[in-house]
């Protein structure tokens, strides 16, 4: 179900709620990658996280902005990562979470690993990807 209406994609395993997967792309000409992921923090922490910690990483090939924080309640944990890359005018965030982030960190690095953006189908009359 879709909670942000710039969500183009999310992956789930059925029955399994403790990880989280999708992709959001919404055009941010006046937002560089660090702006984008800066912006976020004020949702993020009226949210309820903490303990946010940049990093500079890579993402389809390119130069982005990595966020890691966590939420603790009652013993348990919800760890997000989110990836921030800035493209032609286009602000992609990919967003990964779990609640057994030790289990989960290969796992994310793999997707981070493999995150590609696709050329416009031609035709498509877009340049933007």
């Amino acid at each position: 179900m879709k909670s942000n209406p710039w969500e183009v994609a999310r992956f789930a395993e059925a029955g399994d709620g403790r990880h989280i997967c999708f992709v959001t792309r919404r055009p941010r000409p006046d937002r560089s990658t660090r702006e984008a992921a800066e912006e976020d923090l004020e949702s993020l922490t009226a949210g309820g996280f903490a303990n946010f910690r940049f990093t500079t990483a890579s993402l389809a090939g390119r130069s982005a902005a990595r966020l890691d924080y966590e939420q603790r309640d009652a013993g348990r944990i919800w760890a997000g990562r989110h990836y921030y890359l800035a493209v032609d005018g286009i602000s992609f965030v990919l967003h990964l979470g779990s609640s057994v982030p030790e289990e989960d960190a290969g796992l994310f690095d793999d997707i981070a690993a493999g995150f590609r953006l696709l050329a416009p189908a031609q035709g498509a009359g877009d340049s933007r990807r």
